[in-house]
């Protein structure tokens, strides 16, 4: 199976074949949608305002926001439970809000993700993605070059920089 992963090869170089199991098949199934224009040859002499120009880029709108649509509204609905303490990959409380700290605490547990046989999936995180209520926060935590200290007595030691400085891109969706 694919889950086995990599085996030695047999002493003529043989490779054994993988194949999916019935759970690595995916549920969730691709939708296909569009939208058609018309117009008339007369349309297209007639338009010295540029509004198929206009139409068209209208379309383009319209495609690019219906792919974002899908895409976070299954993602959202978490079928089959994806984000839950069973796969844990769902983190709650207090300490969890977006902070730093907090930042600290996710990715944390996305890289300490296991596949089905405990091994480490080893994916990096790339993205942050938040809603339009949160975007200045985590801009800042983002991309601020140090983070404020204040200690009472002056011996603290610890770094000043910023540990989540460019070390992911911002996705703000409503």
């Amino acid at each position: 199976t694919l889950r086995r992963g990599f085996e030695p090869l047999a002493p003529g170089g043989e490779l054994k074949y993988g194949h999916m199991d019935e759970e690595m098949k995916p549920t969730c199934k691709a939708d296909t949608y569009g939208q058609m224009l018309t117009s008339t040859h007369q349309d297209l002499i007639n338009d010295d305002l540029g509004v198929i120009d206009t139409m068209i880029s209208g379309l383009v709108k319209n495609g690019s926001r219906k792919l974002s649509d899908v895409g976070w509204t299954l993602i959202m609905s978490n079928p089959s439970d994806w984000f839950g303490t069973a796969h844990n990959n769902y983190i709650t409380g207090a300490p969890t809000a977006l902070s730093i700290s907090g930042l600290g605490l996710a990715m944390r547990a996305f890289r300490e993700q296991v596949d089905a046989d405990g091994r480490p999936v080893d994916l990096a995180p790339a993205f942050l993605v938040v809603p339009p209520a949160l975007e200045s926060t985590a801009a800042s935590i983002l991309a601020s070059v140090e983070l404020a200290r204040y200690v009472a007595d002056g011996t603290d030691q610890q770094p000043v920089g910023n540990p989540w400085r460019n070390k992911l891109g911002l996705i703000v969706e409503p």
